[in-house]
């Protein structure tokens, strides 16, 4: 049996396909938003620094998870993914914590939102 192209297989197809590769099916490439690796390497220098012990191999890693903190919540996203994705990151942080002052990044965390924010903005706009 022959199979056949039709609207409704064309769709189908599309629907099961990852959202990811859809630009790829387009024929365009996606935009790289720098938040992810940012994210990403946030989420390993604190893993590190969680199984680490104390003395001097802790502190490497605490240096390494500060300086984390402070390239993640300095980088703008340039997405919608990427900014929803830092958006639900903050959150998640704030109810970890229940303090916007952070030591290290409390003074950061506003223009984190805002660089957030206005990517959905612009998006808006558009």
């Amino acid at each position: 049996m022959k199979a056949e192209t039709t609207r409704r297989a064309i769709m189908a197809g599309l629907a099961a396909a990852p959202v990811a590769g859809l630009p790829a099916i387009a024929g365009v490439v996606a935009e790289a938003d720098p938040i992810f690796a940012a994210i990403e390497k946030h989420q390993r220098a604190y893993a590190a620094f969680n199984q680490s012990e104390e003395g001097p191999d802790q502190d490497t890693a605490c240096s390494v998870y500060f300086d984390a903190n402070i390239d993640l919540y300095s980088t703008k996203p340039t997405t919608p993914a990427g900014a929803a994705k830092f958006l639900r990151f903050i959150a998640d942080f704030l109810d970890e914590d229940d303090t916007v002052n952070d030591n290290w990044v409390g003074d950061l965390i506003g223009d984190a939102i805002r660089n957030a924010i206005a990517v959905f903005e612009r998006e808006a706009r558009r």
